[in-house]
């Protein structure tokens, strides 16, 4: 989540010369930085994901769930899905 919210608010400042918001929803911020509609369903899907994770892993009660979510699979899938939106990110600068 953090390396994703970081490229987005880097593209934000490029594309609009002033400080990003401090949000930390990444849906959001793809649509502050003029990104979201350059987004396929999979990659919007993705970042509400990653926002939904960050977030409430910040709650303990809420932790115990999201474990129950973090399988060697969904995780490596996720991990990939990550590097892959990255390195679109990156292009944008």
């Amino acid at each position: 989540q953090q390396c994703i919210e970081k490229a987005i608010k880097a593209v934000y400042i490029r594309k609009n010369g002033k400080e990003a918001p401090k949000k930390h929803d990444l849906p959001h911020l793809a649509n502050l930085a003029g990104l979201i509609d350059e987004l396929d369903e999979e990659t919007k899907n993705l970042l509400r994901y990653l926002s939904v994770y960050y977030i409430e892993t910040r709650y303990e009660e809420k932790r115990t769930q999201l474990k129950a979510k973090c399988t060697k699979e969904n995780t490596f899938k996720i991990i990939n899905q990550t590097k892959e939106v990255l390195e679109w990110l990156k292009n944008q600068l």
